[in-house]
C-alpha cells in the first residue's frame, strides 16, 4: 500500500539518475534556462500522492453539485407549467415602495398583469387597468414562464392582489385567470 500513500521511495539506479540529470542540464542549457540549469544536478520533485485523489473529489464534488441544476427547472417564483395559467409573487413582508418579483406561468396566450385591479381593457390601443395599475403586458409567453420581473411594491400597507389576465381568443377580452397576494407592511 506504500505506493498509494506515499512512504519510501523506491530503488533508483544511479546510473539512471546520472544520465537524467545530465539530460535535464542539457535541455536547460538548449534552451537557455539558467534556473534550470542550477537545479539540474538535484533530482526532480517527487509528484504528490495525494494529488490526484484531491483532484478526482473535486471533480466528483463539481458533477454532483451540478446534478440539481440539470434536474431542476432553473428556480424562480414558480415552476413552469403549460396546462394552467398561474403567477408567483415575492414571498414575506415587503416595505411600502421597495421592489418586488413577479413570475408567471401558463400556456400560450396573450396575458397582462395588474396590481389592484378589478380587470382590464383596451381603450384606444391603449391597455388600462379599471383601478389598480397595469404591471405588464400585453406580453406572451415563451417556453411556458415569463423571466422575474421586478416592480415598485403599493406605497399602502396591508395585502395586495396581483392579477393575471389572459386575452380570449373568441371575445378579445381580458379576464383573470390567476392571482396572488402581496404582504406590504
Amino acid at each position: 500500500m506504500s505506493f498509494v500513500f506515499g512512504g519510501r521511495p523506491g530503488r533508483q539506479d544511479p546510473e539512471l539518475a546520472k544520465a537524467a540529470a545530465r539530460r535535464r542540464e542539457a535541455f536547460a542549457r538548449d534552451i537557455g534556462d539558467e534556473y534550470g540549469r542550477a537545479f539540474a544536478h538535484e533530482p526532480p520533485r517527487q509528484r504528490r500522492r495525494w494529488t490526484s485523489i484531491v483532484g478526482l473529489v473535486l471533480i466528483l464534488f463539481a458533477g454532483l453539485g451540478a446534478i440539481p441544476l440539470l434536474r431542476g427547472s432553473g428556480g424562480g417564483l414558480i415552476e413552469r407549467q403549460c396546462d394552467h395559467p398561474a403567477i408567483g409573487v415575492s414571498a414575506g413582508v415587503i416595505s411600502p415602495g421597495d421592489q418586488a418579483a413577479w413570475q408567471v406561468a401558463g400556456p400560450s396566450g396573450d396575458y397582462v398583469v395588474a396590481v389592484d385591479s378589478d380587470g382590464v381593457a383596451m381603450a384606444g390601443g391603449v391597455l388600462a387597468a379599471k383601478a389598480g395599475r397595469v404591471l405588464a403586458g400585453p406580453f406572451q409567453l415563451a417556453d411556458c414562464r415569463s423571466a422575474q420581473t421586478l416592480f415598485d411594491a403599493p406605497a399602502d400597507p396591508g395585502t395586495h392582489e396581483i392579477r393575471l389576465y389572459q386575452r380570449s381568443a373568441q371575445t378579445g377580452k381580458y379576464t383573470a385567470v390567476a392571482d396572488a397576494g402581496l404582504k406590504v407592511g
